[in-house]
């Protein structure tokens, strides 16, 4: 049953991410803009898929095992994050550094709620 929400939880965060990116490809916003929002996205479904990946591994282990994977996939994302703020502000990459971030930020914090979501229906199923 969790493979299930597994995919639900992923084909949720792509057509979420596609309706962002479709939105800010339509606007009139300049390509160092979009290619932010495309970053932030990218680097969001990538952090996304590490941590659906984690968490689906340790969904059958101890207790013990699967909130270290959880705080993990969290500790994970504050990395990337901090990673690409970095690269973003020392490297001219020609590529807006705030909208990325943003990007990144919100999108991240819009796939924990979802993966919340998931996770909370796919432990109450584990206790069974």
């Amino acid at each position: 049953m969790f493979k299930n929400r597994i995919f639900q939880a992923a084909a949720a965060f792509l057509a979420v991410s596609f309706i962002v990116f479709a939105a800010t490809l339509a606007s009139g916003y300049p390509d160092t803009v979009k290619k932010g929002v495309f970053l932030g996205i990218l680097l969001a479904v990538f952090n996304c898929a590490v941590s659906c990946a984690s968490l689906n591994w340790a969904f059958k282990k101890s207790d013990k095992i699967f909130f270290g994977a959880l705080f993990g996939s969290m500790f994970w994302k504050l990395l990337v994050l901090a990673a690409a703020a970095y690269y973003l502000f020392t490297a001219n990459a020609g590529i807006n550094p705030v909208t990325a971030l943003v990007t990144l930020a919100l999108m991240t914090l819009l796939f924990n709620i979802l993966e919340t979501g998931f996770l909370r229906k796919a432990t109450v199923l584990r206790a069974n």
